[in-house]
C-alpha cells in the first residue's frame, strides 16, 4: 500500500441481523483495523502488533460501531496478568 493509503480508508461494516454501515477510518485507527481484517479469527494480541494507543483505536472502532471482541489471556511471566487479545466480529469490505 501507498503511504497515502494508510491515512483515510472507508468501510462497510456488516454484521448479521444488523444494518450495514459505512465508516472511515483515519491514521492509526485505520491501521489497527487492517491488522483486525488481516488476522481475522486468529485475532490480534498488541505484544505481536507493537503499536502505541491499541485500547484507544479498539475503543474508536466499537464507538464506529465494529464489533471487537476482547479475549483477556493470562500469561505466566515474572509479573503474572493478563493480556488482551482482540477479535474483530464483524465482516468488513473495503470501499473503493
Amino acid at each position: 500500500m501507498q503511504d497515502s493509503e494508510w491515512n483515510v480508508a472507508t468501510f462497510t461494516v456488516k454484521r448479521e441481523g444488523a444494518e450495514a454501515v459505512t465508516i472511515t477510518v483515519v491514521g492509526r485507527v485505520h491501521w489497527v483495523l487492517e491488522r483486525l481484517i488481516k488476522e481475522g479469527k486468529k485475532s490480534c494480541k498488541p505484544n505481536d502488533n507493537a503499536a502505541p494507543h491499541w485500547t484507544s483505536c479498539v475503543y474508536k472502532l466499537r464507538y464506529a460501531g465494529v464489533h471487537v471482541e476482547t479475549v483477556k489471556e493470562p500469561h505466566t511471566k515474572v509479573f503474572a496478568a493478563t493480556h488482551a487479545r482482540y477479535v474483530l466480529r464483524d465482516s468488513m469490505e473495503r470501499v473503493v
